[in-house]
């Protein structure tokens, strides 16, 4: 009797231990179990929540938080569930976040279609995000587009969307298309035709079988459909905005072997300064503060010629107790870029070294040279203190025209 009551709760034990391991392998919940990749076509890049590159495969699984992104050339066609599709264009990028019956999906750049061919239940939810920008989905089809910074076209071929953007909320039907602006806070809505079926669109719908009877030829544009890209300032500001709403996508992996690691306390502010002479907008700087009071800087800069942020790397400030040195930050006066100056207050107390840093214009333009001018401060004594601001506080970057630090330009 003792010898099959043993035996009965051991045969319960290892059918637990096996549910639990069953669990943890799927690496993301019951929620992964229903995402795949279901297509590819050409080069197609996915990457685990950690940020770890995977071998994209026909069928793999998708858990939340992966990202995935497609090259020239090149599709994905992403299964959410039986009745959730979404494709992503050539050089697009988007990323997944689901959480019991939430699901939001990010498009960090290009083009995306979507078909949800039940409407959801009414605890469910799926909202397509672009940084402030959101678009959320019932049941429906139709494709969003990021056509710049901080701007969010949405063209709807059935039922029914609402978009939001920084308060502002409005209604879309079929054969009607939103922009969602970032910088205006506005939504504008207006009617599109068949012209505007972009060509990676096209093959869903003939799949599909949707009518496109009712849809014009074509449509007047949408008054205003290009706003930020004849503004630099507006399309940079959309850009850090984005970056300062999600500070800890950032690395901020400076590291030496003689000095002690940050120690990240989890407050992040940001500054906005002039970095070069060459460049047509200011750069932002991103401040990760450590709990010991040394912090790390990421130097970002949006390229007007190219339309997206450039991240420089890292710059230390603050004190590292391990080889006791001190690490100050200033803006110059009437000069472009950083004061960095370091001192080395036990061993050389008082001795100061300073350096200029500016975004170096003999580098390459997609990845200008984050460099040092040494010694080139020693000619130019003015320097002020960085105006540092909270990262829930877009001040700075609202009117950053007129608050940018540096030479007045």
């Amino acid at each position: 009797m003792k010898t099959r009551l043993f035996a009965c709760r051991l045969a319960a034990v290892l059918l637990a231990a096996a549910l639990l391991l069953a669990g943890c392998g799927s690496g993301g919940g019951a929620s992964a179990a229903t995402m795949h990749l279901r297509s590819l076509v050409g080069t197609v890049g996915v990457e685990d929540a950690d940020g770890k590159t995977l071998d994209a495969q026909k069928e793999m699984g998708l858990y939340s938080g992966y990202a995935v992104d497609t090259r020239a050339e090149s599709f994905a066609w992403i299964d959410l569930d039986a009745v959730k599709l979404v494709k992503l264009d050539e050089q697009s990028e988007a990323s997944i976040q689901k959480e019991d019956k939430s699901l939001t999906i990010k498009v960090a750049s290009g083009s995306l279609y979507f078909d949800v061919a039940e409407p959801l239940a009414e605890d469910e939810s799926m909202t397509i995000r672009s940084s402030s920008m959101t678009v959320g989905i019932r049941g429906t089809c139709g494709w969003v587009e990021i056509p710049e910074p901080g701007v969010m076209n949405v063209y709807l071929l059935e039922g029914t969307v609402e978009c939001a953007v920084l308060g502002e909320t409005a209604s879309i039907t079929a054969g009607e298309m939103a922009q969602l602006n970032e910088t205006s806070a506005t939504i504008t809505v207006g009617p599109f035709g068949k012209t505007s079926i972009p060509g990676f669109v096209t093959p869903e719908l003939d799949h599909k079988g949707l009518s496109l009877d009712d849809l014009p030829e074509s449509a007047p544009a949408v008054a205003g459909s290009q706003p930020a890209s004849n503004d630099p300032m507006a399309a940079a500001a959309a850009a850090y905005r984005e970056a300062v709403a999600h500070p800890d996508a950032f690395a901020y992996n400076y590291e030496e072997a003689y000095m002690d690691p940050i120690v990240p306390s989890g407050v992040y502010n940001y500054a906005v300064i002039w970095l070069d002479s060459y460049q047509d907008v200011p750069g932002l700087l991103l401040r990760q503060e450590g709990v010991d009071g040394f912090n790390v800087v990421e130097v970002l800069q949006y390229s007007v010629q190219w339309s997206e942020l450039h991240d420089h790397g890292p710059i230390p400030e603050g004190v590292n107790p391990k080889v006791h040195r001190n690490m100050a930050l200033f803006v110059p006066e009437q000069r472009y870029g950083i004061i960095y100056e370091e001192e080395y207050f036990e061993t050389h107390p008082g001795e100061i070294t300073p350096w200029r840093y500016t975004l170096s214009s003999g580098g390459s333009e997609q990845n200008p040279n984050f460099g040092m001018g040494r010694g080139s401060t020693l000619d130019d004594p003015g320097r002020g203190e960085i105006i540092w601001y909270d990262v829930t506080d877009t001040t700075g970057i609202d009117n950053m025209a007129e608050l940018a630090q540096g030479p007045d330009v």
